[in-house]
Formats: structure tokens, sequence, C-alpha cells
């Protein structure tokens, strides 16, 4: 679960990193894209013993929940900060 925690902290802090919609997406494409680090750990489960697959996905899926949340509401403030400057 310690994985799931940290990734969640650098995924988090490059979400509250990006500067503009473009960098957003490219930390987006890097958590949750098909080669994404969230991907990516959750076809890692497979190797698992079910007990252990069963806990380390429940916490990747709330470490994705969180990530996604992140992304939606730094993409509204950029949106917010744009149309402020205009």
């Amino acid at each position: 679960m310690n994985d799931a925690n940290q990734l969640e902290a650098e995924l988090l802090s490059e979400v509250a990193a990006a500067a503009d919609p473009a960098a957003l997406d490219a930390v987006r494409v890097k958590a949750l894209g098909r080669k994404g680090a969230l991907t990516e750990q959750m076809k890692s489960l497979a190797s698992l013993s079910p007990e252990a697959r069963r806990e380390a996905g429940a916490a990747l899926n709330r470490v994705k929940d969180r990530v996604a949340a992140a992304l939606d509401a730094r993409k509204s403030q950029l949106e917010t900060q744009e149309i402020e400057t205009r």
C-alpha cells in the first residue's frame, strides 16, 4: 500500500504543478492513460494472491478516484484563471 500512497502523492503534486491545460493533460495521460502509472499498477494485480489483490485493487481505485478528482479541480482552476485574464 505504501507504493499506492507514494504514487498518489507524486501524481497529486504533478497535478498541482500543472501550469496550463496542456501540462495538465500530460499528467492525466501519465497517470490514467493506457500506459499510465495507475494502469500499469492495475495490470500487476494479476500476479497477487486473491486477498492481496483485493486490498491492492481497492487502494489503487481510491488513488485513481483522488487523482481524477484533482485533475477535474485543477482543470476548473485553469479555466477560471484563463477567463479572468481575458
